[in-house]
């Protein structure tokens, strides 16, 4: 068997050693990035690029490495993150949270370095299968003896970009996992176009985005008496600036992510050192005095990063019989809630199953599109309505997430934990997490109904007998 993994992050190298696991090493895969091959050391930031950011891994993504044997060497390469301290405006204390309701806790790294994780464990465990090729740009070419997408192959252009060789390549499988860049998911929706008569063209659906958001990182130290293990936020005045900062590793090295709304001047680049540093203080003034002039100016003169919208493709994950769609080029989330990385990882071991339920390559894409397309939908969509400015999100996040807090402390036979904490789950699909909170929301509404309603009774009985008691009084003094 031959492969063709398009796409060299986390779901693309899981995805090469799934294959090669499954063909039980009797395959030939090979990898294809645009970039450098990826080298990384805890030293990163001393190249901190504005994009720099920290994962979570949560229990939907450490499933998916652990079925293909590859958590333990990413774990090593962890940092386990058990609580969380929020810094809210307003507020003189910090509030604290020991993450002790996870099944395996949150499991931290750099992106760039779960990424030489896979490449090396690849490089190790894999040589005879899997083969690396970066600074390779490729395409995908429909194979034209056939009419029919749907009956065809995907081929791919590859072109190397140091000689400049062009050739083009057939495959028994294409897994297209190029990220947000989408080269294959946009040429197939451009071609499903051109065709008048496809049943199920696919296509991207892109949500507006009203609440955007765009970020410079900043690297700093904290001292010695701090834990140098938990997740550390801060929330401005007027949520101007959100800062969240996550270790780099146990000496007290963090990465901090600075959100800033998209026309906010400090977000700019090229912003004066002095106003910047003045700025820090003023807003995250916790750890202002742990950052250093040389990472302050740093930040000041990057340029800031753009978060990912909300997409999705639809209504299948799969183009021709041979090309399966999965992680960021399916879809793109924000990373507030820890499942854009979670549930690409997620994506491979699903695609896995598909692998071993089906007769045919054919048949594995199609049925990971039965099994995916809808719940990375509903994931998509979920996402996005937990994403929404003034009064929306207020009543839209907020005050769901207050509610299910209250229910869950009451009756957590009856009600499920708020919606963020389902989404972590790998027991239940997407689709079952937006099912049960709508019932109970119903179940919510219900009890808050029904308690009004004992209340207004309740307080109309009292009206009614204080009218008759003054009632009473009154003619007992005439």
């Amino acid at each position: 068997m031959e492969a063709s993994v398009c796409g060299a992050g986390p779901a693309g190298l899981l995805s090469a050693i799934c294959l090669s696991q499954k063909w039980n090493g009797n395959c030939k895969i090979d990898v294809y990035d645009k970039r450098p091959a990826p080298t990384y050391s805890n030293k990163s930031w001393e190249d901190l690029s504005s994009s720099f950011y920290n994962l979570g891994l949560g229990e939907r993504g450490i499933t998916a490495l652990m079925e293909f044997g590859a958590w333990e060497v990413v774990r090593d390469a962890c940092i386990l993150v058990p609580g969380r301290v929020d810094y809210q405006p307003g507020s003189s204390e910090p509030s604290k949270k020991m993450l002790t309701d996870k099944k395996y806790g949150t499991y931290v790294l750099p992106r760039d370095k779960l990424v030489s994780v896979l490449h090396q464990h690849v490089q190790e465990e894999y040589s005879d299968s899997i083969h690396l090729h970066y600074e390779h740009d490729v395409r995908p070419i429909m194979d034209t003896t056939s009419t029919d997408d749907d009956d065809s192959n995907v081929r791919i252009q590859v072109s190397n970009l140091d000689t400049d060789k062009i050739k083009i390549k057939d495959s028994d499988l294409v897994v297209a996992c190029d990220g947000a860049a989408r080269t294959f998911v946009r040429y197939f929706e451009a071609q499903d176009k051109k065709n008048k008569d496809k049943q199920d063209p696919i296509s991207i659906v892109r949500f507006e985005d009203n609440n955007q958001r765009v970020f410079k990182s900043i690297h700093f130290q904290l001292p010695s008496d701090w834990e140098r293990n938990l997740n550390y936020a801060v929330r401005s005045e007027n949520s101007r600036v959100i800062f969240d900062a996550l270790p780099v590793n146990l000496e007290g090295d963090y990465v901090g992510i600075l959100l800033f709304r998209a026309n906010d001047e400090m977000a700019e680049e090229q912003v004066d050192p002095q106003v910047f540093r003045q700025f820090l203080q003023q807003e995250i003034p916790q750890f202002s005095d742990f950052i250093t002039a040389i990472e302050s100016k740093k930040a000041a003169r990057s340029k800031s990063s753009i978060l990912p919208m909300f997409r999705y493709v639809t209504p299948r994950l799969h183009h021709g019989k041979n090309c399966v769609i999965l992680g960021d080029s399916a879809k793109t989330v924000k990373p507030y809630f820890g499942l854009g990385c979670n549930s690409a990882l997620e994506d491979v071991r699903i695609f896995g199953d598909c692998v071993d339920d089906a007769s045919s390559i054919a048949d594995a894409v199609s049925e990971f599109s039965s099994r995916r397309a809808k719940d990375i939908e509903v994931l998509v969509q979920v996402s996005a309505s937990l994403d929404k400015p003034g009064l929306a999100g207020l009543f839209g996040f907020i005050f769901p997430l207050i509610l299910d807090k209250i229910f869950y402390k009451l009756a957590p036979q009856v009600f499920a934990q708020n919606i963020i904490a389902m989404l972590q789950r790998d027991d239940i699909t997407f689709q079952e997490v937006a099912a049960r909170k709508r019932s109970d929301r119903i179940g919510q509404i219900c009890c808050l109904s029904l308690l009004f309603a004992t209340i207004s009774s309740l307080v109309g009985s009292l009206s009614v007998a204080a009218t008759t008691i003054v009632g009473s009084t009154s003619a007992t003094i005439q």
